[in-house]
């Protein structure tokens, strides 16, 4: 029987043609050498040579992939950000980090007769953050797209012609600051207060069938203070909580003036800093996270945030009522005076409803010693008429933060700073937290934000400047 030819030598045959062409006809010259045989992860080298047609002493590993298939190597194309992904196997990326020379990663792609050579040097790949079988390189099908009458191979690809950096781009040199989204905090009084509970829970629990907010005996402890203080016609805020049938909170529990001592033995009233406090335990050191938490519960509600429970975020709170298209914008001043859009609703006519899409962020207590900091998350929340967790507003979410970069959620960040910390002759401080600004950074390693951010069309970079107001958003009908 006579030897057949595969699919896939014909393609990788076709592949290697393709490269020889562009290699024969570039100016100034470059040598393909394909490896025929026993091959590990290489395919053959391309050896540069300058414009006089002196070998460069510069020689480029190479890896060739073909394919004619939608199903081939070509994996997530985005028409959109002119995108797509590669796999390669973990094993090849390890040898190629390995290798004295640099590695030239080529994709030849002639579904639909498109004949076209992608090219991307490999470095720098942090194999701790990928997977255990493949790491997916991205290219670029403009960015990354060899075209022989460009003749642009050497400036490219070649260490020699690049003088500051033996990498496709120079690193930039200097300082950069590093602003991170960690907001510090402290306790001006630094004492937390510390006392049981004077009451029966069962009585409460018994007494609250008699009030429009019945209770079940599994209710929590809170659920239960706050019943016993209602009974009393009495209300507090949020900034306490309950551990071990006791009630821990910054607000002085021996002052009778105050309605949470009302539900406290004021006689067996404690104190503590917080750092002696948290030294106790760890379940000591979560309890004051909690604390703080419910602290921010009370600060930011005078801000017009609202604690979404189900979610665990901060959304800002719709007006009541909603009427008509409506959009809501705060004032706040970062390198000049400014808006900011924090809600925005639109009607549906069909479902007869708003869909509202809210400024939101998370946050978590760290702390690194003795210091104390707010980790700010910012996000957006989507609701139905202000209230009600839209079904799908995940997705609209998603869509959001996907139009979002650099700029605009650290401008979010300063926002939500600023409302912090923002004081003047009408703003009461909150007595018991204190902020103060980002934790920044000084690094001699800059990033090249403009090599960074060249992949963009400049549609997408329109679409990605920091706008103060979300895009319209609503769920599919």
């Amino acid at each position: 029987m006579s030897k057949i030819h595969s699919d896939t030598r014909v393609i990788d045959n076709k592949g290697n043609a393709k490269l020889a062409e562009y290699c024969a006809f570039h100016n100034p010259q470059i040598s393909w050498r394909a490896i025929t045989h026993d091959d590990i992860g290489i395919d053959g080298e391309l050896e540069l040579y300058n414009d006089k047609g002196e070998p460069m002493a510069e020689i480029l590993k190479v890896q060739l992939k073909s394919t004619e298939k939608d199903k081939g190597y070509i994996k997530n194309e985005n028409p959109n950000t002119k995108t797509f992904t590669f796999y390669a196997e973990r094993s090849h990326v390890e040898y190629w980090q390995n290798l004295p020379n640099d590695i030239l990663l080529i994709i030849y792609d002639n579904r639909n007769d498109q004949n076209r050579l992608y090219a991307k040097k490999v470095e720098n790949i942090d194999l701790k953050n990928v997977g255990t079988k493949s790491v997916p390189i991205q290219f670029h099908q403009e960015l990354d797209l060899l075209e022989a009458e460009k003749h642009d191979f050497l400036h490219r690809f070649s260490r020699l012609y690049n003088t500051h950096s033996p990498t496709i781009k120079p690193v930039p040199e200097g300082n950069e600051k590093l602003v991170s989204n960690l907001l510090k905090i402290s306790f001006p009084s630094d004492n937390i207060f510390i006392a049981p509970m004077n009451f029966e829970r069962d009585e409460v629990i018994k007494a609250s069938w008699e009030t429009d907010k019945r209770l079940k005996f599994t209710a929590t402890p809170r659920a239960v203070v706050w019943s016993a203080m209602r009974q009393k016609g009495l209300n507090f805020g949020t900034d306490w909580v309950v551990f071990k049938n006791q009630i821990i909170t910054f607000h002085d529990l021996s002052d009778h003036n105050k309605p949470i001592s009302s539900v406290v033995d004021t006689s067996l009233v404690e104190s503590f800093t917080p750092e002696d406090f948290c030294s106790i335990s760890e379940d000591h050191k979560n309890i004051f996270k909690s604390l703080l938490r419910n602290c921010m519960q009370q600060v930011l509600y005078k801000q017009k945030f609202e604690w979404d429970v189900e979610d665990k975020l901060f959304r800002y709170i719709a007006p009541n009522p909603i009427e008509g298209n409506f959009e809501k914008k705060e004032s706040w001043v970062g390198t000049k005076q400014a808006k900011r859009t924090v809600f925005k609703a639109r009607y549906w006519d069909k479902g007869k409803f708003h869909y509202c899409t809210h400024f939101a962020f998370s946050i978590d207590i760290k702390d690194f010693g003795d210091r104390w900091y707010l980790c700010i998350n910012p996000t957006w929340a989507v609701t139905v008429n202000g209230q009600r967790k839209s079904k799908v507003g995940y997705k609209k979410v998603s869509q959001l933060k996907k139009l979002e970069r650099n700029s605009s959620v650290y401008n979010h960040l300063r926002f939500i700073t600023y409302k912090l910390t923002y004081r003047d002759f009408f703003t009461r401080d909150y007595p018991y937290l204190q902020f103060h600004q980002l934790a920044s950074f000084k690094t001699d390693i800059m990033l090249d934000e403009k090599g960074w951010l060249n992949t963009e069309t400049e549609e997408e970079s329109k679409l990605l400047r920091d706008i103060e107001a979300p895009i319209d958003i609503r769920d599919e009908d």
